[in-house]
This record gives structure tokens, C-alpha cells and sequence, in this order.
């Protein structure tokens, strides 16, 4: 009777024993997959950019700005928007969908968040842009998503004058990738600009993205 009592308490420790090894398995085995989840490699590109905004190259500061040459120029006669062909606009909203090609059929390749910031129109249709920005890329754009109010972004820390001289007061410094609304170029290289806050003055157009001219 005593073997038989030992022998059932040590068949009964035996189970209890793999059940716990069985639960440290699966709870382990849990955990990884938790883990690997939060860094799955299958993350949409629109997910990436909204926790780490540079990594759609969408606000990448350039030193040099992409060629102007390849742009193939049309006239305003010949153009749906009767605007010449390329000319600069700027985003009219804070969250713009980029497209492959220029209708809602075509996959988003990635969103623009920033109002304001410069572009090139290289292409159109009648409600459709295709636009360069200042990293180089391209994609189309619905007419709504632009605004015709033309900005510049600094490239550099960029002093802000008085007037359109070197030796002018400096009245404040832009840092770099800092919008300004442009409000006109001179020859000479200085262009009057607007910051956010009102505040007018001058830059040189070397420091700026967004007024270069198509010549």
C-alpha cells in the first residue's frame, strides 16, 4: 500500500513538474513573438514617418539642390493650368498623400506634413501636379494639396537682413530648414522674405531652396 502511495505521489510530482516546464515554454515563446512584432520589418512607410519623420526623406535639408536641366519646360499656353512649366508652389495643407501617378488609383507612395514647404511643378494635368522636391523625388499631387503662396527653405544658418547688402544689420538668424515666404528676387542674388512671425528682411538666394531660377 505504502509503494503504491509513493509510487502515485511520484507520477503526480512528474506531471506537475512537465506542466510547469510546458508553461515556461509557451510564455517564452509569447514574449518573443511580442517582441518581434514591435520590430516587424513589415511596417508601412507611412507608419515609419509618422515615429521618425526624416526617415521618409520628405524633410532632408540638402546642401545642393537636385539639377534644375532635365526639367522640360512648356509654356502656359500649352499647359491645363495656363501657368508655365516648371514654376514653383508650395504645400496649401499640413498632410498631402503623394502619388504614383496623377489619379486617386494610383498608391500613395508617401504623405507630405509640412504646410508650406516648396516644390517644383514639373508636370500636370488638369487636376493633378507632378512634383520635385527638394530631396529630388517626384510624385503627383491633387491641384488642391498646393497653394500658390511661394515660401524658400534655409539651407544653412541664415542671416536675415535690414537691407539687401552684407554689411546691412542683421536683424535675425534663420536656423536651417526653417520656412520663409518669398516675396521677390533681384538679380543681384537677394531675395525679400517673410518669416512666420511677419518679420521682413533679405537673404542671399545662396542660403535659400526655392528660388533659383528655370533659365
Amino acid at each position: 500500500m505504502v509503494r503504491r502511495i509513493c509510487q502515485y505521489m511520484g507520477n503526480l510530482a512528474f506531471f506537475v513538474l512537465m506542466s510547469f516546464v510546458l508553461i515556461v515554454l509557451l510564455l517564452s515563446s509569447q514574449i518573443a513573438y511580442a517582441q518581434s512584432s514591435l520590430a516587424s520589418p513589415f511596417t508601412s512607410p507611412l507608419e515609419n514617418s509618422a515615429k521618425d519623420p526624416a526617415s521618409s526623406r520628405r524633410n532632408i535639408v540638402v546642401k545642393k539642390a537636385p539639377s534644375l536641366k532635365p526639367i522640360h519646360k512648356v509654356s502656359a499656353e500649352f499647359t491645363p493650368s495656363g501657368f508655365d512649366v516648371p514654376r514653383y508652389l508650395s504645400l496649401g495643407a499640413g498632410k498631402v498623400n503623394a502619388r504614383q501617378g496623377p489619379s486617386l488609383d494610383h498608391p500613395i507612395l508617401w504623405q507630405y506634413r509640412r504646410k508650406g514647404m516648396p516644390l517644383i511643378i514639373v508636370a500636370e494635368t488638369e487636376n493633378w501636379r507632378k512634383i520635385r522636391d527638394m530631396s529630388g523625388d517626384e510624385a503627383w499631387i491633387h491641384r488642391q494639396g498646393l497653394s500658390g503662396r511661394r515660401a524658400v527653405i534655409t539651407r544653412m544658418a541664415t542671416p536675415i537682413h535690414k537691407r539687401a547688402k552684407t554689411d546691412s544689420r542683421i536683424k535675425r538668424i534663420a536656423e536651417p530648414d526653417v520656412i520663409l515666404y518669398l516675396k521677390a528676387c533681384e538679380e543681384d542674388g537677394w531675395c525679400a522674405v517673410e518669416t512666420r512671425s511677419g518679420q521682413k528682411g533679405w537673404v542671399e538666394r545662396s542660403h535659400i531652396w526655392g528660388a533659383d531660377p528655370f533659365d
